[in-house]
C-alpha cells in the first residue's frame, strides 16, 4: 500500500484515525475487563469501518491513520508470529478505508500537528481526549471507544 509524504498532505480533508480500542473493541472497559470474543470484535470493527467509508464518500474525507499500529500498514513490514490471526483480519478490514497515509513518526501529536501546519481540515477520532492538544480552527475532535459515539461523526463533516 503506498501512502502519500505526510509533508505533501496540504489542503484536504482528513479524518485523523485511532483504531486499536477506538473503532476496533477489545474488552468492556469495565471490571473485570471481559474481552470480547472474536466474531464480536470483527462485526463491529466492520461496522465502524463501514461507517466511516460511507462519510468519507458523502463528505469528501480520506484516512489519515494515527494509530499506534500505523507501521504495520507499510508494504515491507513483517508481522511478528506472536500475532494472532484476528490481528490480520483487522488490518485487512482497515485497509478498505480511503487511507491517504499514516503516521510517520510514531506520535499522532507530531503527526497531528504538521497537518494542521500543512492547511488540512482534521477530524480526529481517538480513545484518548486529544483536544487540550490541537485546538485550531482546522481541527475537530470525537472522542470515541469501542465505537460508542462514532454516531456523531456525520454531525461534525455536516458541520464542516
Amino acid at each position: 500500500m503506498k501512502f502519500i509524504e505526510i509533508q505533501n498532505i496540504k489542503n484536504q480533508n482528513l479524518i485523523c484515525l485511532d483504531f486499536d480500542d477506538c473503532i476496533v473493541p477489545w474488552n468492556d472497559f469495565l471490571p473485570p475487563y471481559k474481552p470480547y470474543d472474536e466474531e464480536y470484535t470483527l462485526k463491529e470493527t466492520r461496522k465502524n469501518v463501514d461507517y466511516i467509508k460511507k462519510l468519507c464518500n458523502k463528505y469528501n474525507f480520506e484516512v489519515f491513520i494515527t494509530s499506534s499500529w500505523a507501521m504495520v500498514l507499510d508494504e515491507n513490514y513483517n508481522l511478528d508470529t506472536k500475532w494472532e490471526e484476528i490481528h490480520y483480519k483487522i488490518l485487512n478490514i482497515i485497509k478498505e478505508l480511503p487511507l491517504i497515509s499514516k503516521d510517520p513518526f510514531g506520535d499522532r501529536h507530531i503527526a497531528i500537528d504538521v497537518l494542521l501546519e500543512n492547511d488540512n481540515i482534521i477530524v480526529g477520532i481517538d480513545d484518548l481526549d486529544l483536544s487540550p492538544f490541537h485546538n485550531e480552527d482546522n481541527f475537530y475532535f470525537l472522542n470515541v471507544l469501542n465505537g460508542k459515539n462514532l454516531n456523531q461523526l456525520e454531525n461534525i463533516l455536516k458541520e464542516i
